[in-house]
């Protein structure tokens, strides 16, 4: 989300592709697909909304629902309960 936001101002300040992926260490070809395809604005209720006019705190809010939210695919747990998971099986094995 922090780096979407960042194209998006980068690009209203007049910055190219390239001086946009040089700064977030990415390939140009990944920053054009973002600026392609539009991540760094959603549509709510018919109208544009930029990212960037969500503060932190309402960004968190986003992330911590959609990752203590269960899903199908996934059993029906949740994202945060998966990573757990795996992060303790890593952390008994020693990162293998």
């Amino acid at each position: 989300m922090k780096e979407r936001a960042i194209i998006e101002i980068r690009l209203k300040d007049g910055f190219s592709a390239y001086k946009i992926a040089k700064e977030l260490n990415r390939s140009k070809s990944t920053i054009l697909n973002e600026i392609k395809r539009g991540t760094t604005t959603q549509i709510k209720q018919g109208k544009p909304v930029e990212i960037a006019d969500y503060d932190f705190n309402q960004i968190a809010a986003v992330e911590e629902w959609m990752n203590t939210l269960p899903r199908k695919i996934l059993g029906y747990d949740t994202p945060e309960q998966l990573f757990e998971e795996e992060d303790s099986k890593l952390r008994l094995c020693g990162y293998c």
